[in-house]
């Protein structure tokens, strides 16, 4: 909330994505609406054995970012004042 990108990444590195995904969608919705024409992305069906591999991706790097925030708890717990 106040723009200090080093701390933020420090607490939650996916917080930045998200907020830059909501601004791309926020922007997109404005295109949208302003020419009535969507700005939209198209990629071909992955084969099975590709989508496993990217979901099973997908799982570990969740679990390797909830053990990365179990470590820095200490942030979690600073502003709370207990």
């Amino acid at each position: 909330m106040v723009g200090d990108l080093g701390q933020a990444w420090r607490y939650n590195p996916l917080g930045i994505v998200v907020v830059m995904g909501a601004a791309l969608a926020i922007v997109r919705a404005g295109y949208g609406a302003a020419t009535h024409r969507w700005l939209t992305l198209q990629w071909s069906v992955l084969p099975l054995r590709t989508k496993r591999l990217v979901f099973a991706l997908a799982v570990l790097a969740v679990v390797a970012l909830e053990i990365r925030q179990q470590g820095r708890a200490e942030l979690l717990m600073a502003g709370t004042g207990l």
